[in-house]
């Protein structure tokens, strides 16, 4: 316990150094690490998502069958104007309620597939940069939340039993993740929105609160660094702002998930944990 202790301290203090070092326009610690604070003068917001999901363990002998994805969004929305009107910066944050089944899914289960069901509810906070042109907005964003998934999977008894172990850790009990999403969205006269993303979530077979905390400064200083980067280019090169901001942003939460494939609290060797990769698309309603 106390070699877990020195460890996050350090990478606590290393992490504060770091930070200690930009001098970027407006970053903002507390803004980088907030995921629910709502009520920020924006717009109210309801959201549908449908699409196909894929359920994976790293460690499975067998295959989940492929799952239908239906998602409801309830939150807020901030759209800024800046740069001769015709780039915009944008915020959303809110709550989300999922679920991930196989009954679903467009195709029925390939035989000696298993079959899995997720509910799942969290916070979320989704932003970017994108472009203006009278009435239509074009908004790539990129996003990050946490959740609390419940999982299951059906016929145990027909499962190898390293693939039965693996599933009871997940198995009718609701366990925290994280998730990342990255796609683009067109805002039609300030009302209505049509999207298109991929999300990556990492459900996390048991909490480590010390690792978890460690692993999470690691990512946020990433965000934070490239944030400071793309203000350094929205004050040279607007226009390319948002494009770079998507590239760079979606790519490091990309690199990051894909790591937490093996150790769900990356770069800390933790366990494996179950993930989703989920492929969707949506309509909101601003209000």
């Amino acid at each position: 316990m106390e070699r877990k202790l020195t460890l996050f301290v350090l990478v606590l203090f290393m992490s504060s150094t770091v930070f200690s070092q930009i001098r970027f326009k407006d970053l903002d610690l507390d803004e980088e690490l907030d995921f629910v604070e709502w009520y920020e003068d924006g717009r109210p917001f309801i959201e549908a998502n449908f699409g196909l999901s894929q359920p994976k363990h790293k460690f499975y002998s067998g295959t989940m069958a492929k799952t239908g994805l239906g998602e409801f969004r309830l939150g807020y929305s901030t759209l800024d104007l800046f740069y001769e009107n015709y780039l915009t910066e944008f915020d959303e944050k809110y709550f989300f309620v999922k679920n991930n089944s196989t009954d679903l899914a467009a195709s029925n289960p390939a035989i000696g597939e298993y079959i899995t069901e997720a509910w799942a509810f969290g916070f979320s906070k989704r932003e970017g940069y994108g472009y203006r042109w009278k009435y239509v907005s074009v908004l790539p964003y990129s996003e990050h939340g946490i959740e609390w998934t419940r999982f299951k999977a059906k016929d145990f008894s027909t499962m190898p039993s390293a693939d039965s172990a693996f599933a009871e850790r997940f198995h009718d009990a609701f366990r925290f993740g994280t998730k990342f999403e990255g796609g683009l969205k067109i805002e039609l006269a300030s009302t209505i929105g049509l999207s298109v993303g991929y999300e990556g979530s990492v459900i996390f077979p048991r909490y480590m609160l010390w690792k978890h905390m460690g692993s999470f400064i690691v990512e946020r200083v990433g965000i934070a660094l490239i944030d400071g980067f793309v203000d350094e280019i929205v004050d040279s090169s607007p226009a390319a702002a948002p494009v770079v901001n998507f590239v760079l942003k979606n790519a490091f939460s990309f690199a990051f998930f894909s790591l937490q494939k093996e150790y769900m609290n990356w770069p800390f060797s933790t366990e494996t944990p179950l993930t989703y990769e989920n492929y969707k698309v949506g309509l909101s309603f601003v209000f």
